[in-house]
């Protein structure tokens, strides 16, 4: 496939919307506050703003380290998947917000009653469903593109790394499960999905050392 962009100028389109993701995401933060002022609400307002920053870096980490393999350049294919990726990463801090605001301790068998009697999901059984829904397609978007950018790779770093991002998104695929599988209130599973990108390079070398021994 021709080569119609470089990967420098990729990467500056990433690291812009990314930079403008996190900017957006601290300007929510309210500048003065009216009324009687509640901790508790300021302190679940902190919590919301660090994990959407967490979620945005600990993607943004990954989406880097994926336009960086092989090549100078890239084809419309990877273009777009680049594109769609970002399109979903822009909504991740609404999508967080949304959460706190509306989301409940919604399970599997909520979502399922719900479809089963034909009576509609309630706001918390949507909103839940739509960020879980959301944060897994981003995180799959960058599992194809590393697929697309680095499928007939042989160099090691490369196969590190595109284990490192299978690891990662089993263990998001883990967290999204459990917040739907125990009646807890989901948003704090949520805090789970950014430690994955902590380890995801320890259990990487951990596989590669367990393949050589």
């Amino acid at each position: 496939m021709k080569s119609i962009l470089s990967k420098e100028v990729v990467g500056t389109f990433i690291d812009a919307v990314y930079a403008i993701a996190v900017t957006i995401l601290a300007l929510e933060v309210p500048g003065e506050f009216k009324g009687k002022f509640a901790i508790g609400s300021f302190g679940e307002m902190l919590v919301e703003y660090v994990l959407s920053f967490l979620i945005l870096f600990a993607l943004w980490i990954q989406h880097r380290r994926i336009n960086g393999l092989n090549g100078d350049s890239v084809g419309s294919a990877v273009i777009w998947v680049n594109c769609l990726v970002l399109l979903l990463v822009c909504l991740v801090p609404r999508a967080t917000t949304l959460v706190f605001d509306y989301g409940g301790d919604v399970t599997l068998v909520q979502l399922e009653g719900s479809l089963n009697h034909g009576a509609g999901w309630t706001l918390s059984e949507f909103v839940d469903f739509f960020y879980i829904t959301l944060v897994l397609a981003a995180d799959l978007g960058l599992l194809v593109l590393i697929g697309k950018i680095s499928r007939k790779s042989t160099d090691d770093e490369t196969i590190r790394i595109r284990c490192s991002k299978i690891t990662v998104t089993v263990l998001t695929v883990g967290v999204l499960l459990l917040s739907l599988l125990i009646p807890v209130e989901n948003r704090y599973f949520l805090l789970l999905m950014p430690l994955s990108l902590m380890f995801e390079r320890g259990l990487t070398d951990l596989i590669f050392r367990k393949n050589q021994a």
